[in-house]
């Protein structure tokens, strides 16, 4: 610490301060860059690069079974203050380290899913299939689900479907019945996607059929949620909502908050189907504020939809073309594609505000909507 002050107060280090209040320190790009040639003509950078790989490895790896677990928002958010020391491992280990280079993607596959990195870390799936030959069957199956999850996201179903039939035929062999239940859901969600809702439910009820064995709450949650969906494609709003609040209780159990604010956005379109809009708004008003803290982007795209179906039933026809620019830009800087349900849902809606609003002021409001921040959505969907 003495070095590190000293450092700063010489104005060869800089403190920065992160959201959570915790300091950062970075080099001045001039002492970066005689750092560098330094090390490079002392022959020590190679050295240097491999011990800053290893670390960075090590905290991926170290991360990987906390993300989706209690403590999942802390460790996202430590990846994303470290996703440029990360990429940069990434990008050596493609050059000099096969075996690193399928490991840290392996590890950190859920935080490109999870934080909606979905471009990013399909390409990088995409690559690290090509140079797993030798890799383990355990990292050909984290690889093989983190592009199903990347493509199926991209609604891009053919791609999702083969990696997730790769990982059931990987996670068959090693006889692991809770790879067994995610590739299973995995196929739920593709066979969904093409419109197999019989497969899609097959899929899920086999999958809850094993992680209730195995008392996987999360995996419970993640199932009968997608039979909810399934319910809710069907406009069985009854039977699904039963599955959506069993979903939302495990995940609060769970301090899942990306499992909260989807679950919040399902019961609210349950609940708008059923014509219950003072319930469904409430429910919207929570994913709103939750997404809004855990800086889940594309389910905030859904609570906004949510809300500008409601400002339609309102007759506030304005501000509902102004969420849904809203939603949709979130859905395109994600490179995200629309869901069945929620697309059926967005169409339904944007019909009707079609027919009550002139050819005119619908694309002016809708551009403005585009154009907002995310704080400025929240606000607008959240007043009156």
């Amino acid at each position: 610490m003495n070095g590190i002050t000293s450092l700063v107060e010489n104005s060869l280090l800089v403190q920065t301060e992160t959201p959570k209040g915790e300091s950062r320190f970075r080099l001045l790009e001039i002492v970066r860059e005689y750092a560098l040639e330094t090390l490079e003509r002392r022959g020590e950078i190679e050295k240097i690069r491999e011990k800053h790989a290893q670390y960075f490895l090590a905290l991926a790896e170290k991360a990987e079974p906390e993300i989706l677990g209690k403590q999942g928002g802390k460790w996202l958010d430590l990846l994303e203050e470290e996703h440029e020391n990360i990429r940069t491992v990434i990008d050596w280990a493609d050059e000099n380290n096969a075996e690193m280079f399928v490991r840290i993607i392996a590890a950190i596959r859920d935080f490109w899913v999870v934080r909606n990195h979905l471009g990013e870390g399909r390409r990088r799936f995409e690559t690290a299939v090509e140079k797993s030959g030798g890799a383990s069957g355990e990292a050909i199956y984290k690889i093989s689900v983190g592009l199903g999850q990347a493509a199926k996201f991209q609604g891009d179903f053919g791609a999702a479907h083969k990696a997730f039939k790769k990982a059931l035929e990987i996670s068959r062999k090693m006889n692991d019945k809770q790879r067994i239940a995610v590739s299973t859901r995995g196929l739920a969600m593709t066979a969904k996607g093409h419109g197999d809702f019989a497969a899609a439910r097959k899929y899920a009820e086999e999958s809850l059929k094993i992680s209730r064995e195995i008392g996987d709450k999360f995996g419970i949650a993640v199932s009968i949620n997608a039979l909810g969906d399934v319910a809710r494609i069907e406009n069985d709003y009854a039977a699904a909502r039963p599955f959506y609040e069993e979903a939302l209780e495990i995940c609060t159990e769970l301090n899942s908050k990306q499992g909260v604010n989807c679950t919040l956005n399902n019961l609210g379109a349950v609940a708008f189907g059923e014509k219950d809009y003072k319930t469904a708004r409430n429910y919207y008003a929570k994913a709103l504020n939750v997404g809004r803290d855990s800086g889940e982007k594309l389910t905030l795209s859904y609570s906004l939809d949510g809300c500008a179906a409601l400002a339609v039933k309102r007759g506030d026809f304005n501000r509902a073309a102004q969420l849904a620019g809203a939603a949709e830009h979130l859905r395109e800087s994600l490179g995200f594609e629309t869901e069945l349900a929620e697309g059926r849902f967005r169409d339904a809606y944007l019909a009707q505000l079609h027919h009550s609003i002139d050819e005119e002021t619908f694309p002016k409001y809708y551009e403005q909507g585009r154009k907002l921040k995310i704080e400025e959505a929240v606000a607008l969907a959240l007043k009156g």
